[in-house]
């Protein structure tokens, strides 16, 4: 920045002196000192009351900007934090200025750290101020989302008569970060890896559904059965006929 100081020292000649400074960017000055001056390097030329002159010069360095760089950790389909909640990290870099550095975290939920590297994090902003030894600060800011959960809209499909077997269960998955993986099991040493599954028979079926991330759902679904048709006959009853006279639509 502007906080360079440049103090000349005179001596010998005849008083009274001149000063005459130049600089970077055009920089003029006929001041002794320089006070809040940038970087760079600064010629002098001092001429005394008979004309006779002398030059110094000097060059003020500063060191580089603070400069960090983050690793944020990334769980698929742009998100930072998986199913669990609590498994986001920032990794920080830092370097320019003058270390040693500080680290002064804060974030979602009074969340507050002066670690470097940050790890279980869960969703939300986080914010980061790095102080070097002369108070010079950067900041950064991060976002962290959390993956989708995964959801279900199950449909159950068929019209199931007794012994008839042509029940259909589409799971409807979403959420979470596909591609998604099922296991289903069920009545008889049922089991299925496909998503949705037909054919069936009556009873309860269970898929446990799996993202990319690792992230598990388990959802139920039964599929029920009418009971079977009962069907009872009755015949009338005259004795030994079932009409009592030829030709009589009575039966």
């Amino acid at each position: 920045g502007t906080t360079g100081d440049v103090d000349a020292y005179v001596q010998g000649g005849a008083v009274p002196w001149t000063y005459a400074w130049t600089g970077p960017n055009g920089f003029t000055s006929s001041a002794q000192d320089l006070i809040d001056v940038p970087a760079g390097t600064y010629d002098l030329l001092v001429t005394d009351a008979a004309g006779c002159t002398a030059t110094a010069s000097i060059t003020m360095t500063e060191p580089t900007p603070i400069d960090a760089t983050a690793t944020v950790s990334a769980v698929g389909n742009g998100y930072e934090v998986g199913c669990a909640g609590n498994d986001g990290s920032i990794d920080l870099s830092v370097s320019g200025g003058n270390g040693p550095y500080t680290i002064d975290w804060s974030g979602t939920g009074g969340f507050a750290s002066l670690n470097e590297d940050l790890s279980g994090l869960s969703a939300g902003i986080y914010d980061v101020t790095i102080t070097d030894v002369n108070s010079c600060a950067s900041q950064m800011s991060f976002t962290l989302e959390q993956a989708a959960a995964i959801t279900t809209t199950t449909v159950i499909t068929g019209n199931m008569c007794d012994g008839l077997d042509d029940g259909a269960i589409d799971p409807g998955i979403s959420g979470g970060v596909a591609p998604y993986g099922s296991v289903w099991n069920g009545p008889g040493g049922f089991t299925s890896m496909n998503e949705d599954i037909n054919g069936l028979g009556a009873g309860t079926y269970t898929v446990d559904i799996t993202d990319a991330n690792g992230c598990t759902t388990q959802q139920s679904a039964t599929i029920t059965a009418s009971a079977p048709i009962d069907l009872s006959v009755f015949v009338s009853d005259y004795g030994d006929v079932n009409i009592p006279c030829s030709g009589a639509n009575t039966g």
